[in-house]
Formats: C-alpha cells, structure tokens, sequence
C-alpha cells in the first residue's frame, strides 16, 4: 500500500512484472518488443552516451551484488553512471532515478 501511494498513480500507467523467474522475465521482455538495459561497471557505455529512447525495460541491481549473471549474459545495452569524487556506487532508487530521468530527457529533446 505505501508503494501504491508513493507512486502517485503512477503504477497504473506502467507495466509491472513481478514474481517472475529471470528467464520468464527475459522472454515477457522480449516478446512485449522491450530492449532489456542492465546498469553494471563491465563492458558498460556511459548513460549520457546510450542511447536509451527505444523501448526499454530497465534492469537493476542491488549496490552489493548488482545484475545476476543471467541478467548480464540477457542485456541487449549496459550502462554506467559516471560519478565524480569517491563514492563507488548508489543505491539501487537513486540510480534508477538518474537512468529513468536520463531516458525522459533524451526522449523530449
């Protein structure tokens, strides 16, 4: 209830898979005509440089871990977000807000 309400209604205007094995979700992505994004730091392109205006289904990982294997081996794009100073990552809500805000921007130029 409290991510329903924190959403704004926004839940309602979006897909959302959830339940789902990773292949499950590799091929409800890829059948729906989705892109499949990971963030990670090997063989990655910097966000600000992908182009990230097509269908795109975002996936990611915790700041522990990251993206699983599977999900890595599935990517059709990688990304990073390149950061300034010492800090090695973020948490897993800030960097989807920065790769979502990022595809909004590209996609009202």
């Amino acid at each position: 209830p409290k991510t329903v309400r924190a959403s704004m209604g926004s839940l309602f205007h979006l897909p959302v898979l959830s339940g789902l094995s990773e292949e499950l979700l590799v091929q409800a992505a890829r059948k729906a005509g989705y892109e499949l994004l990971v963030t990670c730091l090997d063989g990655a392109d910097n966000l600000y440089k992908a182009d990230l205006q097509g269908r795109i289904a975002f996936i990611m990982g915790n700041e522990a871990n990251g993206v699983s294997d599977a999900l890595l081996a599935a990517a059709d794009k990688r990304v990073f977000i390149p950061m300034q100073g010492r800090a090695e990552s973020l948490n897993v809500a800030m960097a989807a807000g920065i790769v979502m805000f990022e595809a909004l921007r590209q996609r009202l130029k």
